[in-house]
């Protein structure tokens, strides 16, 4: 009894600190990056919401309904002001649920596999990234694999009645929260059909892992709910055909051209979540040679988010939440059994060595990589870089040679252990890597990422302080200024400038004090100003789906961009008060 509770504390110990990293990883500079043009339009949708219409246009289209997302976050905008962070605070909330999801079947998945999965969905550079992602794909991962998970830990006991009945509120949610949810169901559609037909297959068919049994008063619970939060209890009473307008422009993606390509997207997984596809690649392998109907379902629900990702021409990266589950639940079990077998394991000494041994073979390798795609030579033959190939080489022969050796001398079982933990410290670095590069530093606003084919640059902070800037200076007032827009102007620059009035475009009207048009256009001018150039966004620059030169883009994430350049034209009677003639010293007649 003692032990037992004595692990029940550890266990919850683990979880408050898979808590901790989740919330940290989410919430720290939830601002940074600025918000790229889809997250800007869902932003301005919900803060048109909340009564403050967007004052430099009529109103951003709704391409992706979702009140889930939109009804808490114009709370939030008609509370504390309208901010990025708090753009992006929901889905963040419902990332670091997303981490508590594998609680809801504990006692069907073990509870050592359960910390396992949330360890992994805390850790997850897609995870922690759509996280802090502003829109509902979030929210819908949240309800589907909430209500999934709920009908898979049922047992058919009278608890089974609330379960689905809770499923059904949560399936009720991921509708209300956008275009995301239809992706997830046709992925777990093509999982149940793939899955029917090998169970079909088998000499003794297991039971299956879920009867979809909802009463007729689930169905009424998910109805209410869907009605009070597709309405955003009262709110937003138009948004009660959300989940169908949600389908109907998944629908029309299929005749648009515009999202990533094909290889592109399914290169992501490799790219940015190298523990999932080594660790999941092996639970799928394992799940079918012992045929356990758990890794074989979940191996083809990732075969077929893959599939429904690669067919679905306006494809994006937030779809790989449905890949990104599904391989964190197969990485999650040979973790577990690789993490059983090394506590077992009876001579540390032995196991030590070994894992320094390979841990130092694999950092020298890396190095080596590191050191050819900058360019250098071994000292002796510093003109000739592909030497180094030679000594990668080498070094990967000698892993061989060392493996060998440590199992045919001491043990086979725990020469695989020690590569298997020195795998997953290898890729955990990648991974940790990929999640700062992504959402923290400052590769995470310019164009050279595979996730954002185009992202908002720190130039329009620069716009925008620019702008306040002026504003104080000349009227006192930090939104004063009025602005008049030459041109189609992006969503993140609408979000941008949504505190500043717009001037009227009629040739009669007076000069506006501030003018802001695409770089290369001719805007009228009708007065004197002084202009600058700023780069508000950067856009891939390649040809095909990956860089010209993939190696350096992999490790120091260069590669070739497209700027997107915009004029700011002060009149210069508001410049010369402002002290701010160093805008430029080109004068526009």
């Amino acid at each position: 009894m003692r032990d037992t509770s004595r692990g029940v504390r550890l266990e919850a110990v683990v979880y408050l600190i898979i808590i901790l990293v989740a919330a940290l990883l989410r919430l720290a500079r939830l601002d940074w990056p600025p918000l790229t043009d889809p997250e800007a339009g869902r932003a301005l949708a919900a803060n048109s919401l909340q009564g403050n219409p967007v004052a430099l246009d009529s109103g951003p289209s709704r391409l992706a309904p979702g009140a889930a997302y939109e009804v808490p976050t114009a709370v939030l905008f008609l509370l504390t002001g309208a901010t990025e962070a708090k753009a992006r605070l929901v889905p963040a909330i419902a990332g670091v649920a997303l981490c508590l999801t594998p609680l809801l079947a504990r006692r069907r998945l073990g509870p050592a596999n359960s910390l396992a999965l949330g360890l992994l969905l805390a850790l997850s550079p897609i995870m922690v990234t759509l996280s802090r992602t502003a829109g509902g794909t979030s929210l819908a991962g949240l309800g589907l694999l909430s209500a999934l998970l709920l009908l898979v830990g049922a047992d058919g006991s009278i608890e089974s009645s609330r379960r689905s009945s809770w499923a059904a509120a949560f399936i009720a949610l991921a509708l209300t929260a956008g275009p995301g949810y239809v992706h997830g169901l046709a992925s777990l559609g093509l999982a149940a059909a793939l899955t029917a037909i090998w169970r079909a297959r088998q000499e003794s068919p297991p039971s299956p892992l879920i009867r979809l049994s909802f009463s007729r008063r689930d169905l009424w619970i998910a109805l209410i709910v869907l009605i009070a939060l597709a309405s955003g209890f009262g709110m937003s009473r138009g948004g009660i055909g959300d989940p169908f307008q949600s389908l109907g422009n998944w629908l029309q993606g299929w005749s648009s051209r515009g999202g990533l390509p094909v290889l592109a997207s399914v290169l992501l997984i490799p790219v940015y979540e190298p523990i999932l596809l080594v660790f999941g690649l092996v639970g799928a392998l394992i799940s079918f040679r012992r045929r356990d109907q758990a890794g074989v379902a979940a191996s083809f629900w990732a075969l077929g988010a893959t599939l429904a990702l690669a067919a679905y021409p306006s494809r994006s990266a937030v779809d790989l939440l449905w890949i990104a589950f599904p391989a964190s639940f197969l990485a999650a079990r040979v973790l577990v059994v690789l993490a059983e077998s090394v506590l077992a394991e009876g001579n540390w000494l032995r196991f030590g060595g070994m894992t320094v041994a390979f841990g130092v073979l694999v950092a020298f390798i890396y190095l080596q990589v590191v050191a050819y795609a900058i360019g250098l030579g071994p000292e002796l033959a510093i003109l000739d870089p592909r030497l180094r190939l030679g000594i990668i080489v080498v070094a990967g022969l000698i892993g061989v040679v060392l493996l060998v050796l440590f199992g045919t001398g001491w043990s086979w079982a725990a020469a695989g252990q020690t590569v298997g933990v020195v795998a997953f410290g290898a890729l955990l670095a990648l991974s940790s890597s990929s999640v700062f590069r992504m959402n923290y530093t400052t590769k995470a606003a310019e164009g050279a990422q595979l996730w954002q084919p185009r992202v908002t640059t720190v130039g329009l902070r620069e716009l925008t302080s620019t702008l306040d800037f002026l504003s104080k200076s000349y009227r006192d007032d930090p939104g004063g200024l009025t602005l008049e827009i030459a041109g189609s102007a992006p969503p993140s620059l609408i979000w941008a400038l949504r505190d500043f009035g717009r001037a009227p475009v009629v040739p009669s009207s007076p000069a506006p004090p501030v003018v802001l048009a695409p770089d290369g256009s001719e805007p009228n001018l009708r007065a004197d100003y002084y202009g600058q150039k700023l780069e508000i966004a950067e856009t891939n620059d390649w040809e095909g789906a990956l860089p010209p030169d993939v190696l350096s883009w992999w490790i120091f994430h260069r590669a070739p961009v497209k700027s997107d350049n915009w004029l700011l034209l002060v009149r210069a009677d508001v410049a010369t008060q402002g002290g701010t003639t160093s805008l430029g010293s080109d004068t526009n007649p």
